[in-house]
């Protein structure tokens, strides 16, 4: 913006909410929608993993023997994920 360096386009500004914001700083809309905008990104973003587990996307993960903690937890996880 007034700045000069910054630009919407970096990484750190493509992060949920900045984009909203940024909208809002640039005129393109008042506050209120940019918030209600950046929550509905919030909210769409933090749905993803549920809706992968919905439609039965299996990630592919081969643990190592540094991960055996994290098993039996991905076994409860799966198992809820698939009921």
């Amino acid at each position: 913006m007034a700045r000069g360096d910054l630009d919407p386009d970096l990484p750190s500004l493509r992060s949920v909410g900045y984009r909203q914001l940024w909208s809002h700083l640039a005129g393109a809309c008042g506050l209120p929608d940019a918030v209600a905008a950046g929550q509905r990104a919030t909210r769409n973003l933090a749905e993803a993993p549920a809706h992968l587990a919905a439609i039965g996307t299996v990630l592919d993960w081969n643990p190592q023997p540094e991960d055996q903690e994290l098993v039996p937890i991905l076994r409860v996880m799966s198992t809820v994920a698939a009921r």
